[in-house]
């Protein structure tokens, strides 16, 4: 979760998921009752558009606004159920944007990106 309201009950989630030997991500705006996730039309670096799953199996149940005492940090908190096991969990924005995965995912998709611009004759020389 990067983005949450308790008030409007409305949050921004973003999902990773690999395609092709490659991570790929979306966000998407979910409300309580909303699955995570849903069907993407996704451009591909071959110029051919492809529909990709990125739900996750998981419902949103309700966003509210935790204070630093009663449910750890303060913040927005997202309680979620998964179907599969009928457990609820809950996550914050604050650990979700700092989650050290999330960072590293970013990093390695904006690398990615960068090679891909920087075109054949721009790769490694050797000297």
């Amino acid at each position: 979760m990067v983005k949450g309201s308790a008030q409007s009950q409305t949050a921004r989630v973003e999902v990773w998921q690999v395609y092709d030997g490659r991570w790929v991500s979306e966000e998407f705006e979910v409300r309580p009752g909303d699955p995570i996730g849903q069907v993407v039309d996704k451009q591909l670096s071959t110029g051919n558009r492809l529909e990709l799953d990125m739900h996750v199996g998981l419902v949103v149940v309700d966003l509210v606004q935790a204070s630093s005492g009663s449910l750890g940090r303060g913040g927005v908190r997202m309680l979620y159920l998964d179907p599969t096991t009928n457990k609820i969990s809950a996550r914050t924005v604050e650990d979700d944007r700092n989650d050290p995965d999330r960072i590293r995912l970013q990093n390695e998709l904006a690398l990615e990106s960068e090679l891909a611009l920087s075109g054949p004759g721009d790769g490694p020389q050797a000297y």
